[in-house]
Order: structure tokens, then sequence, then C-alpha cells
């Protein structure tokens, strides 16, 4: 699955999960992805051009801490929903 990631400025996401692994790659602005897996939490601050990658079912969350809109693509494989 790939899909367009938008926050406006101030956004932040719900925490959520996927049942497959996810790259994120930030197109536009600045994007916070927080990550909890296997006890150890972690924060990525992402520009243009900038990727991470959360491994299947391991919660995390996007935030625009910025003031400009932040865009990414995003894929999810082998499944979306957990």
């Amino acid at each position: 699955t790939v899909m367009r990631l938008e926050l406006n400025p101030g956004e932040v996401s719900e925490i959520h999960s996927h049942g497959g692994d996810e790259v994120t790659h930030v197109t536009d602005g600045t994007l916070h992805v927080r990550t909890w897996f296997e006890e150890t939490g972690s924060v990525f601050e992402l520009g243009p051009g900038d990727a991470c990658y959360v491994p299947q079912g391991a919660d995390h969350l996007y935030a625009n801490y910025g003031s400009a809109m932040a865009r990414a693509i995003k894929g999810v494989a082998p499944a979306y929903l957990p």
C-alpha cells in the first residue's frame, strides 16, 4: 500500500501500527516520526529527501511541529492493516 501523508502545522496523528513494514519519505516541510518497538522509543526529525523505516507492528505517530505543511509518501508491505 502506498499513500500520501499531509500534516498541517501543529498537527499530530494518532498512535497506530501496521501489518507490514513501513518506509516514509518526506517531500516537503519537517516531519517528526515517533516510534516504539521492543520497549525502545525513537524520534526521527525528517526533512525533504529524508526517509525512515518503521518495522511491522511498531506503534508510531507523525507530528508536524513546524510552521509549514509537512508532506510525505509512505509505503507499507505486505499488509497495511494490523
